[in-house]
């Protein structure tokens, strides 16, 4: 670890070189002085602490961990209608857009990302029309996801993100309120 000085033409830059030990990884950081570059050194040292001090594996994605979380969900005395919801509400609606992610990369931002793509999404519906006649016809209606749909959305990934942390596999649940 070492903070040194780099001179260009007009400006002097501040960098931070830095090594996790454990991974192997090695990071510049650089800054416009000194203390600003010791500051963010010492905040991404913290983080890599924190990370050490997690357990389970750091390479889990949301699918990985939905599925044992969805697993026991029957032991932990819910509805079986809540149940139902929540496996519905996983598999279509989080899964196809964060699934693939390492559940410890999550961050708030893409949570609310989800919600603001979810407000705003719309899907086609096959509804029976009636003429004068009688005859009935199908047409496809634009619709949009309900408020309470996306309320139930980020419930489920709440209380997943909720017992990830219980588990002591992610340090905060971005999925909060």
């Amino acid at each position: 670890m070492s903070i040194r000085k780099r001179k260009d033409r007009d400006c002097v830059t501040w960098i931070a070189d830095i090594r996790n030990r454990k991974t192997g990884e090695r990071i510049r950081l650089d800054a416009r002085t000194k203390r600003a570059a010791e500051k963010r050194r010492d905040e991404k040292l913290e983080a890599w602490r924190e990370q050490s001090q997690l357990v389970g594996d750091p390479e889990t994605t949301l699918d990985v961990y939905a599925a044992a979380w969805l697993a026991r969900l029957p032991l932990s005395g819910l509805k079986p209608k809540t149940i139902k919801s929540y496996q519905q509400l996983f598999h279509k609606h989080i899964s196809p857009v964060l699934g693939a992610m390492k559940i410890r990369d999550l961050r708030r931002s893409q949570v609310k990302a989800l919600l603001a793509e979810k407000y705003e999404a719309t899907f086609q519906v096959q509804q029976k029309v009636c003429d004068e006649s009688g005859k009935v016809t199908k047409i496809s209606v634009e619709h949009k996801l309900s408020r309470n749909t996306v309320r139930l959305i980020r419930a489920c990934l709440s209380a997943m993100l909720g017992e990830a942390v219980d588990d002591e596999l992610i340090k905060e649940n971005p999925a909060a309120v």
